[in-house]
């Protein structure tokens, strides 16, 4: 859903509007029950089994949720009566802790919240969710708890060395500053949220690969040549492109760079011709494994296979090179 609303809004196209709307009516039919607590109504994000209420509800299903339905929402106005949104920002508020981090999982029939569970994109996939539905609903507490959760990670990763390709993060801090007046004054000063944002970038572009002896992986993030890792990262370094400051000028040199490697390692991914024309493989091509054969003989089966992650990605990717390079 998120894809296919940056697909409409870089080209509105009735199609893929008439598909937003299916997916949502799925989505909310299937994967969204309410759950009342001391937090008031709840909207939650769960597995089709789970809707009776009994089983867990991850953060980042709820986040991503949450921007699904606002990318219906901007598409097509009254999809999603705002009360229903609102719920499920306020699950997402619920597993915030105090210090802008959040818990990972919630079991509502215990009315339990855990840690046990945690994902590297969670946080960022939260705060983007945030942040659309504030856009859509302007309540200072869907913004405040946003700002919150990208100053944990800032704080959090500010002396780390090894800074994880968080994508998410990039994307979300992206939309934040799209929205006037919203540093200042806020837990998350914009030095610290610009800091985080670079460190993010120059891990990503640490990884791209550049000089491989198999040609065919220049330009990709993984040396097993899958595609969705380099269009994750994409995503990331695109939106940072959109806000990274003019004085930064060789960040922004050598991420339009690797950018434009990295696209074009994809289109040569891409498939061409037969029933999945269009589709977008798990990858481009192997190295030599370094695991056991059993393991290794498994993975390079798996090459040829389309996912709907490994399209979804592509697409994002490739949507947010067209608006950066026409925007130049």
């Amino acid at each position: 859903m998120y894809g296919l609303s940056l697909a409409n809004a870089a080209n509105p196209d009735k199609s893929i509007v008439e598909a937003l709307v299916r997916s949502g009516k799925f989505l909310k039919e299937n994967y969204i029950s309410a759950n009342t607590s001391e937090a008031g109504t709840m909207h939650l994000v769960r597995s089709r089994a789970s809707t009776s209420g009994t089983n867990a509800a991850v953060l980042g299903a709820t986040g991503l949720g949450l921007v699904g339905l606002c990318g219906l929402e901007q598409a097509q106005p009254g999809s999603t009566p705002l009360e229903d949104l609102q719920a499920m920002g306020r699950f997402l508020l619920f597993l915030q802790k105090e210090d802008g981090s959040f818990y990972s999982k919630y079991r509502a029939d215990e009315d339990e919240k855990s840690d046990t569970f945690s994902s590297l994109y969670f946080p960022g996939e939260a705060a983007l969710g945030l942040i659309l539905l504030y856009k859509l609903d302007p309540s200072p507490h869907w913004i405040e708890g946003a700002e919150k959760a990208l100053a944990y990670l800032a704080k959090s990763r500010e002396s780390e060395r090894d800074i994880p390709p968080d994508h998410w993060a990039l994307i979300a801090t992206q939309e934040l500053l799209s929205l006037p007046d919203r540093t200042e004054g806020t837990p998350l000063p914009r030095e610290a949220l610009m800091r985080h944002s670079i460190q993010i970038c120059e891990s990503m572009l640490s990884d791209q690969i550049t000089n491989a002896k198999e040609t065919d992986l220049n330009g990709g993030f993984d040396p097993e040549g899958r595609t969705t890792p380099t269009s994750t990262r994409l995503e990331g370094l695109l939106a940072a492109l959109r806000f990274l400051p003019p004085e930064q000028k060789d960040l922004r040199t050598r991420t339009e760079k690797a950018v434009s490697k990295g696209v074009q390692f994809l289109l040569t991914a891409q498939i061409r011709s037969g029933p999945c024309t269009g589709g977008v493989p798990r990858a481009i091509t192997r190295t030599q494994p370094t695991v056991d054969n059993e393991e290794a003989s498994s993975a390079s089966s798996r090459d040829s296979e389309v996912r709907i992650d490994y399209v979804q990605h592509f697409l994002s990717a490739l949507l947010r090179y067209q608006g950066q390079v026409l925007n130049q």
